[in-house]
């Protein structure tokens, strides 16, 4: 079985560049660099969403107020020291792996988790 690739920041965001430049479609980047269309797109949109961050040092405008909760799903694990930094406290969903699922306390809080998350993600947008 397949191992999961991982990519690096500057690997992501080169492809979102060639992706956002049109040069090519999305069909012939995913071909040409063994990825799906889906991923290329979202990678595209996060770069786009959070390319204003490079013209300020300050703290984006959600975690400017020191002590916020951050709710979010299992695609922030690991961003420990940037919650730190922003004082932001931690109300991840948790991640299961293959051999070592999640007990069912850890599934009950990420249930609760993901109710917060999904009234607060449906009244932004």
């Amino acid at each position: 079985m397949k191992s999961r690739r991982k990519f690096t920041a500057d690997f992501k965001a080169r492809i979102a560049l060639e992706a956002i430049k049109g040069q090519q479609t999305l069909a012939e980047l995913s071909a040409r660099y063994e990825l799906t269309q889906s991923q290329i797109a979202n990678w595209k949109k996060e770069f786009l969403s959070k390319a204003s961050l490079v013209f300020t040092q300050e703290a984006p405008e959600e975690v400017k107020d020191k002590g916020q909760e951050l709710y979010a799903d299992s695609a922030y694990v690991g961003k420990e020291e940037t919650l730190e930094k922003y004082e932001v406290k931690d109300r991840i969903c948790e991640k299961g792996y293959r051999g070592h699922p999640l007990t069912e306390e850890q599934k009950e809080n990420n249930r609760l988790k993901s109710k917060m998350r999904s009234r607060v993600e449906h009244t932004a947008t």
